[in-house]
């Protein structure tokens, strides 16, 4: 199994040149107040690793790698180098490398750094517990390895698009024919096309020429032929056979109010759409997004070809999925007023080939100047056509039907057919001949168009079917993956129950719940219990409870990844706890070195008591891994990071080193060293403290507390009055000289110094035990009795 062995840093984020990092086997430990670089190195881990960093690569506030850091002065480009190693051989991964050029099992484990969560910062923690149900889900999307099931409902979308679009097109070709019946048996537009009202309205004219009435569509052939006979009866003569034709192709113009009507719905629908996008910051253009990532995965992009920045196709393929979701209504709106505009356009189109038809029509030897008004309208409806195939202003849309009005196109089309009907008035035979070839002209119009609205119904019946078999499938199948999600959703609650009861014991809180909702493609819900109530823990939790809570997530997901991939095994913790008490610290410590010990750890921390609690359970957690600590002892532009001693202040006090300091170094540790124990003792013993709204608890306040209650605890205070009685006069020491560092401190001496230490080291020899590995406890089962957990330290009122 790999492991980090070394990570070598220059002119990355707050580190000009180093200090480098060494791991152990067990991992690392690295104390720093806030602002001296901790972070700098976690991120250069993640970047190197996953060639991102989510605290930056974030997109937002034009924060990026790149930007961050340039108020220091770096020497060059960002080197990031690290060392990995399998126990035989090692590996160096550097950022001016090309992954492809490592070995296989490099690459397998960069590959799982890509997909595996092994990185929690304390941002990151507080955001997944405070997310929305669907940032949620996207959160953790990555390692459910829902490939498959994404791939297979993508498929099923497509399908279910295209037959939603063929359905459309069916549609718009059953309303043509229906338009076209109604044209050519002049119908009112709000009147129906079906077989009984097209032949109730084709016998009327059968009767004028007596031909025998329609029963059914079968019989159109016979009457035709019947027609056909009565015209060849007639003197026949081309030209009047001409002008007919003309006449009947005019009848194809649907009038101006059908256009008008038409026109105004699509401009409502327009305006419903343009105040969507009013209330929307910037546009959203759905086909840009589907054509870019189309582009980005067909030829495999890895540089944005607009800024050029890096980029990732799954990535893009999950925020375009996304803004689909999130824009949803928006989409519907547009797709509704393409299909009103499409409608709108359908119809001037027809109307203008109709014409074009109608003048190519023309017997050879008439007067053009009698047709010249049909050239305008000719030309009125290509303009339209050009201008309304582009986005336009709704107002734009209704001034062009008022000017379409304005020319009368129904008067136009009327002066046509009164001007050639009076032409074919001068043939002979002419009234019979028109009635005779309209009636056939109806009746081949009613068999055609029958025949196309039978099939289009075919169509739709069919397109409606397929769509409803379709989202049922896609249904079983968003349902089959819900499902399967909730049951890693539910194995990841337990695992974070677990870690939760062992932080929180006997609180009557915890068994946190990720519920997959039934509403929306992916949405988790977090609840959790507060004494039998079951809600949103950010309703109930406290700040401390929530660290620990998110915590436990982050964990449980860890260890169900892990068992998945158990080759890689790898957690690093950022600065994750903030307000946990003293007891949830150390327990926190405990559940991490016991739970993940086959991991390597890495945990950064500006806390110094919960530094010096992961350091001793590091040491005594049973395994044979060794844990690297490092203190950054301060960050200055010119230099960045420094490292300086890591020993506890309990270690300091008691080695060498105390001996040759200076005594207000030494007051200051032992001053710290008695406030972590006063901490712990205070909430391991539950004696009560004055409440303070910030919590910020000074030495004071604490001290009192539990000076006052040891006094009542006669064993234990016969242990350790000698002690207690120094601190109680010596403490004073601690705030002239940690806190203020003035003259009279200066004047204190080493003998002073160390005794007021020694109080305070034979204090913690009394409280605490190496053994337990804990500060001795009030035990709930027996009254007044104080002691560790095995009682190798115990303590009876007598």
């Amino acid at each position: 199994m790999l492991k980090l062995k070394q990570l070598n840093i220059k002119n990355c984020r707050g580190i000009r040149d180093g200090p480098n990092l060494v791991f152990e086997t067990g991992g690392l430990l690295l104390c720093g107040d806030n602002g001296t670089g901790k972070s700098s190195y976690i991120d250069a881990i993640e970047k190197i690793l996953t060639e991102k960093c989510s605290s930056l690569d974030s997109g937002t506030q034009g924060l990026s790698w790149k930007k961050h850091g340039t108020h220091i002065k770096h020497k060059g480009n960002p080197e990031i180098e690290l060392i990995i190693t399998d126990g035989n051989s090692d590996y160096h991964i550097s950022n001016k490398q090309d992954p492809d050029k490592y070995p296989k099992k490099v690459q397998d484990f960069l590959d799982s750094a890509h997909n595996h969560p092994f990185i929690l910062h304390r941002k990151t923690l507080l955001d997944f517990v405070d997310a929305k149900p669907g940032d949620r889900y996207k959160a953790i999307e990555g390692f459910l390895q829902l490939d498959d099931f994404k791939l297979f409902e993508q498929k099923v979308k497509a399908l279910i698009d295209d037959s939603n679009a063929k359905y459309r097109d069916a549609f718009n070709r059953y309303q043509e024919n229906v338009r076209a019946l109604q044209v050519r048996l002049d119908l009112p537009t709000d009147t129906p096309a079906d077989a009984e009202t097209c032949i109730k309205k084709v016998n009327q004219q059968l009767l004028s020429i007596d031909i025998p009435s329609l029963t059914s569509l079968g019989e159109i052939p016979d009457r035709v032929q019947k027609i056909e006979h009565n015209l060849d009866n007639l003197n026949f003569d081309e030209k009047l056979h001409e002008w007919s034709i003309s006449l009947t192709i005019l009848d194809g113009v649907q009038n101006t109010e059908v256009i008008v009507s038409a026109g105004q719905i699509f401009s409502e629908s327009r305006k419903k759409l343009l105040a969507k996008q009013t209330e929307m910051k910037g546009n959203f253009y759905a086909e840009v997004l589907e054509v870019g990532l189309k582009w980005i995965q067909e030829d495999s992009l890895d540089r944005c070809p607009l800024c050029d920045s890096e980029i990732n196709a799954d990535d893009i393929a999950l925020y375009v999925e996304k803004q689909f979701q999130d824009n949803n209504e928006i989409i519907t709106l547009k797709d509704d007023q393409n299909q009103k505009k499409q409608t709108f356009l359908s119809i001037i189109k027809t109307n203008r080939s109709v014409l074009i038809k109608f003048k190519e029509s023309l017997p050879e030897g008439h007067d053009p100047k009698q047709f010249e008004k049909m050239d305008l309208l000719i030309e009125t409806y290509k303009q339209l056509i050009l201008t309304h195939s582009e986005e336009n202003q709704p107002e734009k849309i209704d001034d062009d039907l008022r000017s379409l009005s304005k020319i009368s196109p129904d008067d136009i089309i009327k002066d046509l057919k009164t001007k050639i009907t009076a032409i074919c008035r001068n043939f002979s035979d002419n009234e019979r001949y028109g009635k005779l070839f309209n009636a056939k002209t109806s009746l081949e119009a009613i068999e055609t168009h029958q025949k196309n609205l039978n099939l289009c119904e075919c169509e739709l019946v069919h397109y409606k079917e397929s769509s409803d078999q379709i989202q049922l499938l896609l249904k079983h199948a968003e349902q089959a993956r819900k499902n399967t999600v909730q049951k890693l959703m539910n194995t990841i609650g337990d695992f974070a129950d677990k870690y939760y009861q062992k932080i929180h014991p006997d609180e009557a809180i915890g068994k946190p719940q990720l519920e997959i909702t039934e509403r929306g493609t992916g949405s988790i819900k977090l609840i959790s219990t507060f004494f039998g109530k079951e809600d949103d823990p950010r309703g109930l939790y406290s700040e401390g409870h929530i660290d620990t809570l998110g915590l436990c997530l982050f964990l449980a997901i860890t260890q169900v990844q892990q068992q998945q991939n158990q080759e890689f095994a790898l957690l690093i913790l950022d600065d994750v706890l903030h307000s946990v008490d003293g007891n949830h610290r150390r327990r926190t410590a405990e559940l991490i070195f016991q739970e993940f010990k086959d991991y390597q750890i890495i945990i950064t921390t500006h806390d110094r008591l919960w530094f010096e609690d992961l350091k001793k359970i590091s040491r005594s957690n049973g395994s044979q891994k060794k844990f690297k600590e490092y203190h950054i002892t301060r960050w200055t532009l010119d230099s960045g990071p420094v490292f300086g001693d890591h020993l506890s202040d309990y270690e300091w006090l008691v080695s060498e080193e105390c001996n040759k300091a200076q005594p207000s170094d030494i007051v200051s540790k032992a001053g710290r060293l008695l406030e972590q124990c006063l901490q712990n003792l205070c909430d391991s013993l539950t004696i009560s403290v004055p409440f303070k709204i910030r919590g910020d608890y000074t030495i004071d306040p604490l001290w009192n507390a539990f000076n006052s209650r040891a006094k009542k605890q006669k064993d234990f205070y016969e242990h350790a009055k000698n002690c207690l009685e120094s601190i109680e006069l010596l403490r004073s020491q601690r705030n002239l000289v940690g806190a203020h560092y003035n003259e009279w401190a200066m004047s204190l001496t080493t003998e002073e110094a160390k005794e007021f230490a020694q109080s305070v080291i034979d204090l913690r020899k009394s409280v605490y035990c190496d053994a337990c590995n804990q500060f001795i406890m009030k035990i709930p089962q027996i009254e007044g009795v104080w002691a560790c957990k095995r009682e190798c330290m115990k303590y009876k009122e007598k």
